[in-house]
């Protein structure tokens, strides 16, 4: 029960503690090399483990490629559903297939950006619209082309022919041709103009006509 140092070769079966609990014979069959490349034995540790570098299938039954895993350098493929119960900040690039129960493809198909140039396809909706300009090859405003809308800003120059179909109420108008097939006011301009006189205009009348 005291220390024994060995200067020279020493030949034993085996070499004990104290207690018995230890043996050479033990560590050198049970025991696992700090410098292993395999451990044939399953183990269990009792307090925590650091490592710095592990090859496995499984830890504690967790498949090993389903980790979330900090501070790599190289991409990560994550399989399988993950929750996570608290915010989520994403620094570098990330590729999502489903994010909340949302299709990341089918959100970035169909949202609109703040920011950049974005082509939209389909019937698109929207309540509200305040843009300087619209770029567009084919855009209506409920079943009208958008070239025909005539919007309600002071002072609209309306270049070309346009055809109004339906009634319509205007307060002041300045144009250089109207053809109207209907009346103006309840009157008929076309004869009205035809029978009229202007100041500017000089004029020969033939037969009887009253002035009041």
């Amino acid at each position: 029960n005291s220390e024994v140092s060995v200067e020279e070769m020493l030949q034993a079966s085996d070499i004990q503690n104290g207690p018995g609990t230890h043996s050479v014979t033990k560590v050198y069959k049970e025991g696992v090399s700090v410098a292993a490349d395999k451990i044939p034995v399953h183990l269990e540790f009792s307090q925590q483990l650091h490592v710095q570098q592990v090859f496995c299938d499984t830890i504690n039954g967790l498949v090993v490629d389903s980790f979330v895993v900090e501070g790599l350098n190289e991409p990560q493929i994550i399989r399988g559903w993950k929750t996570f119960p608290g915010d989520v900040f994403i620094t570098g690039s990330t590729e999502l297939i489903n994010a909340n129960g949302v299709n990341m493809a089918s959100l970035e198909a169909g949202v609109l950006t703040t920011n950049g140039n974005q082509t939209l396809t389909g019937n698109i909706h929207i309540e509200n619209v305040y843009a300087s300009r619209v770029n567009n090859i084919k855009t209506e405003l409920g079943n009208r082309p958008w070239q025909d809308v005539i919007n309600m800003l002071d002072g609209p120059v309306i270049g070309g022919t346009t055809t109004l179909r339906d009634a319509l109420e205007i307060e002041r108008l300045e144009a250089d041709n109207i053809f109207c097939n209907s009346l103006i006011n309840g009157y008929n301009f076309t004869l009205m103009v035809e029978d009229s006189i202007f100041r500017t205009q000089s004029l020969k009348l033939n037969g009887v006509t009253h002035f009041y």
